[in-house]
């Protein structure tokens, strides 16, 4: 079974309801629930949230709704990263083995093709986990990870030698964590579609 999970806390420190703030006059998280969708290398793809606005937003493009665990909401509190995150929806979901797949709520220039390239670059490298990073400079890409359900289940670390790195095109690279960043990524994504 290969699932995803789609974090989505209704807090945020500097971009006020960012998950679900409109971006290009629809919700941020609606994209990577549309692009998980489409992709059709998923059983399920769910939401995970404390936040029920965010539920209703996330059912209405058609994903499934996990209550998350307060303790796993908290801003800053030392377990609530996204690979515990996943991991609680795993249990949650009773999922046992198969692919999990952690994609972001906030990657609108994700493509289909990247979460492909993804899923076959760790399996044919034999890793545990793949990230996506920003070629130049090698960075975080802030869209999304692949791993082993099993190493989501016994805490693997997300770093290490069984990590495969998955490139994705700077023009396409905006970590969203800044009103800034919500402009430069809005003007982005404009640009990637006049383009094709």
């Amino acid at each position: 079974m290969t699932i995803c999970c789609i974090p989505a806390r209704g807090g945020s420190r500097r971009v006020h309801r960012k998950n679900i703030r409109l971006f290009h006059e629809k919700p941020l998280i609606s994209y990577s629930i549309t692009t998980a969708y489409e992709s059709r290398l998923f059983s399920r793809v769910v939401v995970s949230t404390e936040d029920a606005e965010i539920a209703e937003v996330s059912r209405s493009y058609g994903a499934e709704v996990l209550n998350r665990q307060s303790n796993l909401a908290e801003i800053g509190a030392p377990d609530c990263g996204t690979n515990e995150v996943t991991r609680d929806a795993l249990v949650q979901l009773g999922i046992k083995d198969g692919y999990a797949c952690c994609i972001y709520a906030t990657c609108p220039m994700l493509q289909i093709n990247d979460l492909r390239y993804g899923l076959e670059t760790m399996k044919k490298r034999g890793g545990v986990f793949a990230f996506s990073v920003g070629r130049e400079p090698l960075r975080d890409a802030g869209m999304f990870y692949w791993g082993e359900v099993g190493a989501f289940l016994s805490r693997h670390p997300l770093f290490g030698p069984e990590t495969v790195m998955i490139p994705i095109p700077s023009e396409r690279v905006c970590d969203i964590n800044t009103e800034d960043d919500f402009v430069r990524a809005e003007k982005m994504f404009q640009k990637m579609f006049s383009c094709v």
